[in-house]
């Protein structure tokens, strides 16, 4: 992934198993991950939004979410049965509720 992306995306219903995320990334798109073969991420600091079902149905079994992400939309982790564990920001502005 080139150094200059900002906007990551894309990746849904792909073999991919491991990825790297450049730290010029500021968002994570929705559904940009959805069922792939992910078992870890490192999200890096500077990312701000992690968009709806970004990482659902992978094989992710922990994620750290960087002090940087102020918005999360809903289902990013839906369907992740492996899930052991999460690290968020202590300070969220919006986590979107689902009614």
């Amino acid at each position: 992934i080139p150094s200059t992306i900002t906007y990551i995306s894309g990746f849904s219903y792909t073999n991919i198993s491991k990825i790297t995320i450049p730290s010029t990334v500021i968002e994570i798109g929705p559904r940009a991950f959805v069922n792939t073969k992910i078992t870890e991420i490192e999200i890096p600091e500077g990312v701000t939004k992690i968009g709806y079902e970004a990482f659902s149905g992978t094989l992710l079994e922990t994620i750290v979410i960087p002090d940087s992400v102020n918005y999360i939309d809903s289902f990013i982790l839906s369907y992740c049965t492996n899930l052991k564990g999460i690290c968020q920001p202590i300070l969220l502005l919006t986590l979107k509720r689902v009614r």
